[in-house]
């Protein structure tokens, strides 16, 4: 008898439970990233210093 009650109990949860998962609005789109800031001279300097064997003035122009 109290098994039967459990039972019960547990279905009634269960039915109740799933009304309640649709009713939610969409999400809202994901906010795309705002692009990086350009490099500053003197670290368009360093990084090609780093990369290659020295910069040239038109290569940190382009960086």
């Amino acid at each position: 008898m109290i098994r039967e009650g459990f039972v019960y109990l547990t279905l009634m949860v269960l039915i109740a439970l799933s009304g309640c998962g649709g009713g939610s609005s969409p999400a809202p789109a994901p906010l795309t990233p705002t692009p990086p800031a350009r490099p500053t001279r003197t670290e368009a300097f360093q990084f090609l210093e780093q990369a290659t064997f020295g910069p040239t003035e038109n290569e940190v122009n382009a960086v």
